[in-house]
Order: structure tokens, then sequence, then C-alpha cells
């Protein structure tokens, strides 16, 4: 097999290594990409004894939406119901808590609001039969079915504002309290360290 190392001039010449016991450059596991995803398959590699190699394109990891998203730790109410995916999100907010008080990673237990706005074309002079809306009910039944058993609607804006008093005025909104918000880079970071 053949290595790359770099020469006096900086261009990479390859080098014949016919040294069997060198290992150096073998791997169990190549991960493309430096992002959340991979560097949670690195840590996971890695915890049970693989030897794994990231491979970034850019000069830093978690230079993209990784480094830089909301940092909502989801319950899986935006996955479809009955899925794999719905099923792994629970899974993976099962074992978060625990994994960042481990490695005492701030975040915030605060939940999160999924909101009715106002559409453009709704009357304004008219009241709207917010305890009733479909479209808020429908999100916490499907809460309800992702596991969010204490998900609970807020039907009316004063009640959103009573518990988010920073938050533009909404026509109600679903409260799902086992929601985390917790920094996205340090998160991320933690796993490429441990």
């Amino acid at each position: 097999w053949r290595t790359m190392e770099p020469s006096s001039s900086n261009q990479q010449q390859p080098q014949d290594n016919d040294d069997d016991d060198d290992d150096d450059n073998i791997y169990d596991i190549v991960i493309a990409g430096g992002g959340v995803v991979g560097l949670a398959i690195l840590r996971a590699a890695t915890l049970r004894g693989w030897r794994c190699a990231v491979v970034e394109r850019d000069e830093h990891l978690l230079r993209h939406a990784s480094g830089g998203n909301s940092g909502i730790v989801c319950t899986g109410v935006d996955a479809s119901p009955h899925t794999l995916e719905r099923a792994l999100i629970r899974d993976a907010i099962s074992q978060i808590r625990p994994y960042l008080k481990q490695m005492n990673i701030p975040h915030r237990e605060c939940g999160s609001l999924v909101c009715r706005w106002q559409e453009e074309d709704d009357d304004d002079s008219q009241p709207q039969p917010q305890s009733h809306d479909d479209s808020l009910q429908q999100v916490l039944a499907e809460s309800h079915d992702a596991g969010d058993t204490h998900a609970r609607l807020l039907p009316l804006a004063a009640d959103v504002q009573q518990l988010e008093p920073n938050l533009a005025p909404c026509q109600g909104a679903v409260h799902i309290p086992g929601e985390i918000v917790v920094d996205p880079w340090l998160y991320s970071i933690s796993l490429a360290v441990q």
C-alpha cells in the first residue's frame, strides 16, 4: 500500500510502505463529514473500540448547519408517526440528558411552542375560534402520539404570552415541555473530544 508524505517542496510524494506491522493509516471506519451526525458516528464507533477517521472538506469541523443551528433537541413531533425517524429521535432524547450532565454541557429544559400564526388573509376584526383550532389539535395529538404526554394546548394568545412574554402575539400554541435547548457547537464538538 502507499501513503502520501509531505516532501520538503510542500508537494505530496507517494512513498512505498512495505512494513505490514505499521497500521497507522488503517481505519475501521472513515466518516465523511465533520458535522453533528459525523461526530456522533465518530463517538459511537470509537467508544466501541473502532479506529476511525473523519474526513471534512472544510478547514474546520461544524462549519455549516451543525455549528449554527437553533440548538433545539426535538422530541419527535415533527417526524411522521410510526416511522424509524421518530423512534430514533425518541431514543436519542432519552440518552441526551445524561450525556449533557456527564459532559457538563450547558442546556435549558425549557420546552418549545408550536404556534398558530395569523394568516395574511385572516380577518382581524373577527375573533378566531382558537380553542377549536384543528391545526393545533392535530399538533397536540401528534405530540401525545410521539410520547410527549405532558404537551398541552394553549388556546389563547394570552396563555402563550404568559408562558413566553417576549414572543410576538400568536393565535394559540401547543407547549411541548420535553424539548431542550443546547449550544449546538459545544454539544457537537464534545462528541469529537470524548
